[in-house]
């Protein structure tokens, strides 16, 4: 596999796991897009400033996994 293919791979898998963390958290948390988005950006990242609305067990696992 080419240079360009790996990182436009790399660029799907993180835009598939970003929109998956966030649609998850609209879901299971009801969260608007915007905070959805932002607490998967904070996940994936590790920055962890802290949830936009505290977590249900259901959030803090989907968090985990």
């Amino acid at each position: 596999m080419g240079t360009r293919k790996r990182i436009f791979f790399a660029v799907g898998i993180f835009f598939t796991i970003l929109l998956g963390g966030t649609f998850g958290y609209m879901l299971l948390e009801k969260y608007t897009f915007f905070q959805g988005l932002y607490m998967s950006a904070i996940t994936i990242s590790t920055v962890g400033y802290g949830e936009v609305i505290p977590l249900s067990p259901k959030g803090q696992a989907f968090s985990i996994a």
